[in-house]
């Protein structure tokens, strides 16, 4: 006697939760009104489906929006300052010729013969940011120690770099750091004429090239004021927008106008630290080269260098007052306008959460569906697959 056969089981997709569905099991109802209904779920079918990957491409692209938070600082860090002497470019550029001093001059000796010394240069802060109150009278200066000195070569010459590293506290137009520069104690003296560059920048700048493009003018032996605003930008690193670090980005640019002043001289600079060709080896020849390079640096375009934005970015802009003359002292008083910072910031617009929140909300509103009606889907579907598997494997 063989063994009764199990009947086939009933696995509808009509009896799933979703509106309209249920139709198709109604006996009175006509077969126009059930090719009615299977449009319209067909039609909210393709509807979501729309939608839905319209909200998945839209979340794939990452997009982004811009913030600006206002912090508030109770101390305060100084920034790092390089100053240089405006002489070397006043005489490579604008001098015809050499005279007989300088004429067999390599440039290593040129950038040298117009540097500023360190010893010409002093740094004091206020009494009180680095003693007690109590044993300070107003306006008084005190040597600050707290700062680290080297030198650099850039386009503007043999540049002294200024790095403070101790943070002081805040308070008002008194914080300040007072830089003083003894004309008697350059070198060449007589040759220093009427100008510094200076720029400020933060301690891990590596400012070779972008000494060019960010230099202000002061005059010599007079008293300045500099007001500093600080900004943060903090971006996000996206597919679309990519972001590295300051030290990555500044060695991209640094290597790009390397390789186009290298392509462009027959011989190199002091500040082209990266070049294999020979040094300029008189007076003739490092002026032709450095004039082939301000060229190069006024030529070049913004984007040319194809370098990614740095992620992390503190800019400083400034703002210079000239009080006049002041004998054979030329001073900078570098103080905060106020301590304000500004941190613009990127921000996801579209995450994940917003992601899985739409698409739900596209099913429920084009076929009334929910998390457990995709689950009844899921279900129905895998045991009428199985059930065939199932039944030979019984037998």
């Amino acid at each position: 006697m063989e063994p009764a056969q199990q009947n086939r089981p009933t696995f509808n997709f009509a009896n799933i939760s979703i509106p309209g569905f249920s139709r198709f099991n109604e006996h009175n109802y006509s077969l126009k009104m059930k090719i009615f209904w299977a449009c319209a779920i067909i039609s909210c079918f393709v509807g979501c489906l729309c939608q839905i990957v319209d909200r998945v491409m839209l979340y794939l692209e990452t997009p982004v929006g811009i913030t600006m938070d206002v912090v508030r600082m109770q101390t305060v860090n100084f920034p790092a300052i390089t100053i240089c002497s405006g002489q070397l470019h006043d005489e490579l550029w604008n001098r015809k010729a050499a005279d007989d001093e300088k004429a067999n001059m390599t440039a290593n000796d040129i950038w040298d013969y117009y540097k500023v010394s360190l010893d010409s240069v002093t740094v004091s802060v206020p009494c009180w940011s680095s003693t007690d109150d109590d044993h300070c009278e107003a306006d008084m200066l005190v040597p600050f120690d707290h700062i680290d000195k080297k030198t650099l070569n850039t386009i503007w010459g043999k540049c002294i770099i200024l790095i403070p590293n101790k943070t002081i506290e805040y308070r008002g137009p008194f914080t300040k750091i007072v830089i003083r520069l003894d004309m008697q104690e350059f070198n060449n003296t007589s040759r220093v004429r009427e100008r510094l560059t200076v720029f400020l920048h933060t301690p891990e700048a590596a400012i070779r090239h972008d000494a060019f493009f960010y230099a202000d003018f002061l005059i010599l032996n007079n008293l300045h004021v500099v007001r500093i605003l600080s900004k943060e930008f903090q971006f996000l690193n996206t597919p679309r927008n990519h972001c590295i670090s300051e030290t990555e980005a500044r060695n991209c640019r640094d290597s790009c106008i390397d390789n186009l002043l290298e392509g462009n001289l027959t011989c190199k600079l002091p500040f082209m630290t990266d070049s294999k060709q020979e040094m300029c080896d008189n007076w003739t020849k490092t002026k032709s080269a450095y004039n082939i390079s301000v060229q190069i640096y006024s030529d070049l375009r913004v984007g040319e260098c194809q370098c990614p934005r740095i992620c992390n970015e503190k800019v400083y802009t400034t703002s210079l007052d000239d009080t006049g003359h002041n004998g054979n002292l030329t001073i900078i008083s570098l103080y905060y306008s106020d301590n304000y910072h500004e941190i613009i910031k990127e921000k996801y617009t579209y995450v994940f959460s917003a992601l899985i929140s739409d698409i739900g909300g596209n099913l429920g509103l084009f076929l009334g569906a929910c998390i457990l009606t995709l689950m009844e889907v899921v279900e129905t579907l895998v045991r009428r697959l199985a059930w065939p598997i199932n039944q030979k494997n019984s037998k």
